[in-house]
C-alpha cells in the first residue's frame, strides 16, 4: 500500500511524501522477497529524485533497479531504465557514461517495436485468412 501512496504522491508532485512511502515500502517489499515491487519502488524512488534534481542520488537507484530488472526479464521496464540512466548520465556531465544505457535503450525500443509489428502481422494474417 505504500508504494501506491509512494506513486500517488509522485504524480501530485508531493514529492517528500512520495519518497517517504517508496522508502517505507523497500523493506516491506525485501522481506517478502517481492522482487518486482522491489524494483518498482526503487525505480519510482529514482525518478522522484531525479525530478527533485537529486541526479547523483536517483543513479545509484537507477542501476539497483536495472540490475534487478535485468534478472526479471521485462524489456519495456529496461528500456525505461536504460533512457533514464542516459538522460542522468548526461545531466551529470557523464557522457561516457551516458553512451552504453543510450545503446541498450535504443535495441530494447528497436526489439519492442519489432515485436509490435510481428503482432500487428499476425493479425492482419488472421483477419485475412478469416475474411477469404
Amino acid at each position: 500500500m505504500t508504494g501506491t501512496l509512494g506513486a500517488m504522491y509522485r504524480v501530485q508532485k508531493k514529492h517528500e511524501l512520495s519518497k517517504q512511502k517508496f522508502k517505507e515500502s523497500l523493506p516491506f517489499f525485501k522481506k517478502i522477497e517481492d522482487t518486482r515491487s522491489v524494483v518498482s519502488s526503487t525505480y519510482q524512488l529514482a525518478q522522484v529524485e531525479s525530478m527533485q534534481g537529486n541526479h547523483k542520488t536517483a543513479l545509484p537507484l537507477l542501476e539497483e533497479a536495472l540490475a534487478l530488472y535485468d534478472e526479471l526479464g521485462p524489456l519495456l521496464y529496461r528500456k525505461e531504465i536504460n533512457q533514464q540512466l542516459y538522460i542522468t548520465h548526461s545531466i551529470l556531465g557523464q557522457q561516457a557514461k551516458a553512451d552504453d544505457p543510450n545503446v541498450l535503450y535504443n535495441a530494447a525500443k528497436d526489439s519492442n517495436n519489432s515485436r509490435e509489428d510481428k503482432k500487428r502481422i499476425v493479425e492482419m494474417q488472421i483477419k485475412y485468412e478469416t475474411e477469404k
